[in-house]
């Protein structure tokens, strides 16, 4: 029956004429392909026919989610091995501690200990010292320990481990001799000593001879420990009756939480923080460098998920006939959409199978290599074991199935569209991109991503402006069909020595004709190169405002840094006279620094102590804008100066007033802000004379020397390092040393970013060739009706190599717009509220423009290659599926 009384028969939909082979085949053949078991081996067999087609394209496809999930695993797992090692490394420190208490600016003094061990809440008390330990290697250089200073009685009830590393079980009492210091494994290895051996330690006072008594518990293998008698610390390192924390044990059901609120009332000057928010601090000062990395790593992803749309397009074009034969022996619609999304799915669990391993290489790779901080710089020890995390990687792997089955959405939505005699007969023609269509979801898209870039961060993060990057990403991969239609129809129109030339006509005809195939391919190459693009212009920029700031802020000759055991700064009042009365100085200015916690749990800001003059700020700070006026009226307030960092971070601004938990000066008013990149959680410049007067320290730790003419630095050198004798390790460089060691350090922070870019552009590389060689091998019949018509190889060869270069030409030049306008999202508003930095934009033209070419030039070589073997064969071969 060809027709019902509801309607025409579904033969009739699908295009069958009453009479057709086909339609009298369709009761036959349905009730096989709508079993279950037979239509799974249909969908077998269409999927093992894919894979004899194109296994190049498909393994391609299937590296890409692998790669895709490598990157985004690999990096996860090396920032979350960090963060263990530190908790672990702060377990052990804490131990079985309720909460720390510390003071927001300096040291806390004795007599707190007892007050706070009074209290009914709390169960037990112990007074820490931590700070810098110098020590002298085997080579006679002077070696940083982080040191921990206790008392053995009181930290038995809190930190255990800790406490016996000072024990001797034959002899107790040694734990509280003074000249016994415990080591952790790696900073035995480092100062090449055992237990019972004798190291020197460098102390405010002079070189100390002490005991290696045995093993301090350390997190990683490589954390350089010391652990001491607190008496002992505060002798020797000039810290009579100052502490740096107080670990508390509460009592059997007092809150934490609840108790720091009680705290601050009874103790305002003591600051209390749980082991949480010590993790969260620590946590918070990597979090927005680990989220870049790994966003720019799942672009990686995206670009996978466009090359698996390529393959399955290609798929679609050269399962078309069998699809539509099925189609007329009475298989469902959906048929060729559920091979393709099984063929898909086969190649996301393949591929993130393989990315999941490739990952933990990739992770144990790195951490030997570059450290858990991946060049950050946030980590003390450079190497930590690797520890994933289960469900993490569970969850990248899933992200790279969804990768790979949104990838066929829209090849298995164009199956909808075949008609099943149409292409049987003329094969599978791709429709023409709707303009309109085009042109709305552009439009919407970009709308978004305008409307996203006014929402602020996001618990610290920006969120919403990598919403905004990723709307404006697929609003200028939504365009690349039209974009390519119209210009090729501008290219026909304008070029009219292309009708003399075969090869460049047809090129420009197809692709004005038939763009759906070069689009799909080069999805994947405008968001790598447009990611490329935004990233470069963002790192040369920093770079380069970098490279300008270190001018600005290095005007002297020769700088001193010393470091020395203990809190304390290295160059006192005495040493500060000796050498600004030095034959050779001319000009010799002074800084302090210390660390100010504004908020627990919340990262602290430097306070820094230096030669300012608030009637001219600028001559020693680069200000961004102007200061306040001398004459203003402050009160009783103290002038300070913002950096960049904390006025964006903390919402300060210029003439604002900010209260800060400075001794007896609550009350500060924002003279000035300035540039500093340096401190990417902020800072605050103060006079000399006020930090002084506010703290009572009136050691340094740098100096800025300018010499006068003719002046030896070298025997300014000599001189300083014999005022302050082998106690100090002084470090001194010039201007020049020390910006080739900032930008050193700025170009290996940023190594894994050009090593992310450099393989999501190789991801998107490899897709476009893969994709012109499938489409080259899908076109076999139109080379052979070209070769009938008189087209030798070359010219076939040229045609494709002309579309290629037009196409490959539009992708790159869309990608390189896409990418400015990504650059001025991620300096205007990431950066900013990532890391709280400020930029100008500067444009890194030679190496896009060498990037660019290399990207054509290869694509194009890709696509010619493969178009002269697939335009190789024999003509009669070619086209004989047409007869």
């Amino acid at each position: 029956m060809n027709a019902t009384a509801d309607g025409p028969s579904p033969d009739h939909d699908r295009g069958v004429p009453p009479g057709h082979p086909g339609h009298g085949a369709r009761d036959a053949a349905s009730a096989d392909l709508d079993g279950a078991a037979p239509s799974a081996r249909v969908l077998i067999w269409m999927a093992q026919a894919a894979w004899r087609q194109q296994p190049g394209t498909l393994i391609v496809a299937m590296l890409a989610i692998a790669l895709g999930v490598a990157l985004a695993s690999g990096v996860h797992a090396v920032n979350r091995s960090a963060l263990v090692a530190f908790a672990g490394a702060l377990a052990t420190v804490n131990g079985q501690a309720d909460l720390r208490l510390g003071a927001a600016l300096g040291n806390i003094t004795d007599g707190r200990l007892e007050a706070v061990e009074a209290m009914p809440e709390v169960r037990a008390a112990a007074p820490v010292i931590e700070s810098a330990l110098r020590v002298l290697g085997p080579d006679t250089a002077a070696i940083e320990l982080r040191l921990i200073a206790i008392d053995p009685l009181r930290a038995a009830a809190i930190q255990p481990q800790l406490a016996a590393a000072l024990a001797d079980r034959n002899r107790p009492v040694d734990a509280l001799a003074s000249d016994r210091v415990a080591l952790s494994p790696g900073a035995m290895r480092a100062l090449a000593v055992q237990p019972g051996q004798s190291i020197t330690v460098l102390t405010p006072a002079g070189p100390l001879p002490m005991t290696v008594a045995g093993q301090a518990p350390g997190a990683t293998a490589d954390d350089r420990l010391a652990v001491m008698d607190i008496a002992t610390a505060q002798w020797r390192l000039q810290m009579t009756g100052e502490l740096t924390g107080i670990d508390l044990r509460l009592r059997e059901g007092v809150d934490p939480r609840a108790f720091a609120r009680l705290l601050g009332e009874r103790e305002p000057a003591l600051m209390p923080m749980s082991s949480d928010t010590e993790h969260a601090r620590m946590s918070n000062l990597s979090r927005a460098y680990r989220v870049n990395l790994n966003v720019l790593a799942l672009v990686a992803l995206l670009t996978g998920g466009f090359i698996v749309q390529a393959a399955m397009r290609l798929c679609v074009a050269r399962l078309a006939s069998s699809l539509a034969l099925l189609g007329l022996l009475g298989a469902p619609r959906s048929f060729g959409a559920r091979a393709l999304h099984g063929l898909a799915l086969a190649l996301g669990v393949l591929g993130s199978a393989l990315g999941l391993l490739g990952g933990l290489a990739l992770a144990g790779l790195l951490l030997r290599l570059v450290g858990g901080d991946l060049g950050g710089g946030y980590f003390a020890s450079e190497r930590v074991p690797l520890r994933p995390d289960a469900l993490a990687l569970a969850g990248f792997g899933l992200l790279g199935i969804v990768a790979s089955l949104a990838g066929t959405w829209a090849p298995a939505r164009r199956l909808g569209d075949i008609a099943p005699m149409r292409t049987l007969r003329g094969g599978l023609i791709d429709p023409r991109p709707r303009l309109a269509r085009s042109l709305f979801t552009t439009a919407t898209l970009a709308a978004c991503a305008l409307g996203l870039l006014w929402v602020p961060a996001i618990d610290g993060l920006p969120w919403a402006a990598y919403a905004s990057m990723g709307c404006a990403l697929l609003a200028g991969i939504s365009v690349i069909g039209p974009l390519l239609a119209g210009l090729a129809r501008r290219l026909e129109r304008g070029l009219a020595a292309a009708w003399h030339w075969p090869p460049g006509w047809l090129a420009i005809a197809r692709l004005a004709d038939q763009p759906g195939a070069a689009a799909v391919a080069l999805s994947g190459v405008v968001a790598s190169f447009a990611l490329v693009t935004a990233m470069g212009v963002m790192v040369h920029s920093f770079r380069g405002s970098v490279d300008q700031w270190l001018q600005a802020v290095l005007p002297a000759d020769l700088y001193l840094r010393a470091r020395v055991s203990g809190t304390a700064g290295a160059f006192d009042a005495d040493a500060q006279r000796a050498l600004a009365g030095r034959a050779g100085v001319g000009e010799i200015r002074f800084l302090r620094t210390r660390e100010l916690s504004i908020t627990p749990g919340q990262a602290p800001i430097t306070l820094i102590g230096r030669d300012v003059d608030v009637r001219q700020p600028e001559r020693a700070l680069p200000l961004t804008g102007p200061a306040l006026a001398p004459e203003a009226d402050t009160g009783d307030c103290l002038r300070v100066f913002a950096s960049e960092p904390a006025e964006i971070r903390l919402g300060w601004a210029t003439g604002q007033r900010i209260e800060l938990p400075l001794p007896g000066q609550p009350c500060a008013v924002v003279a000035g802000v300035w540039r500093d990149y340096a401190r990417q959680h902020g800072a605050l410049a103060l006079s000399r004379s006020d930090y002084r007067r506010l703290t009572g320290d009136d050691t340094v730790s740098d100096a800025a020397i300018t010499l006068e003419p003719g002046a030896s630095a070298a025997a300014v050198i000599e001189a300083a390092q014999q005022r302050l004798g082998a106690r100090i390790d002084l470090q001194a460089r010039s201007a020049g040393e020390i910006r080739a060691l900032s930008l050193g350090i700025f170009d290996r922070s940023f190594a894994l970013t050009h090593a992310l870019e450099g393989v999501a552009l190789l991801v998107g590389l490899f897709g476009v060739v893969t994709t012109f060689a499938g489409e080259a091998q899908a076109r076999l019949r139109e080379f052979g009706l070209l070769r009938h018509l008189g087209f030798t190889r070359r010219q076939i060869t040229l045609q494709f190599a002309c579309e290629a270069s037009i196409a490959i030409g539009a992708g790159v030049a869309l990608g390189t717009a896409l990418g400015a306008l990504l650059a001025q999202v991620l300096i205007h508003r990431v950066n900013p509220q990532s890391f709280h930095w400020r930029m100008s934009t500067d444009w890194p033209i030679p190496s896009l423009l060498v990037s660019a070419a290399l990207l054509i030039l290869v694509g194009v070589i890709g696509a010619a290659l493969a178009t002269r073997r697939a335009a190789g064969q024999a003509p009669i071969l070619a086209v004989r599926a047409d007869w």
